[in-house]
């Protein structure tokens, strides 16, 4: 038994998961993306962690990472701004 072999895509059941509503809300793209990688685990779970692809968990912590350069981390630099 090889034990390195990916998990096919089938196996995964997409009943189990919900749409991420981050990305859903925040990624002009979503409505591209294939149904797994908008998927997350659980109602409540709309983390990058909780994405069933590893497209999934990378596009959303993108979105993320992106979110924040945009907004000021402080009030000193909100200031400034």
């Amino acid at each position: 038994m090889d034990l390195h072999r990916p998990v096919p895509a089938n196996r995964i059941d997409p009943e189990t998961g919900n749409l991420c509503e981050f990305c859903r809300h925040f990624d002009p793209a979503f409505a591209t993306r294939k149904t797994l990688d908008q998927m997350v685990v659980g109602r409540e779970n709309n983390t990058a962690w909780g994405h069933l692809t590893e497209e999934g968990h990378v596009r959303h912590r993108l979105i993320e990472l992106r979110s924040r350069l945009r907004q000021p981390t402080t009030e000193q630099e909100a200031s400034a701004a």
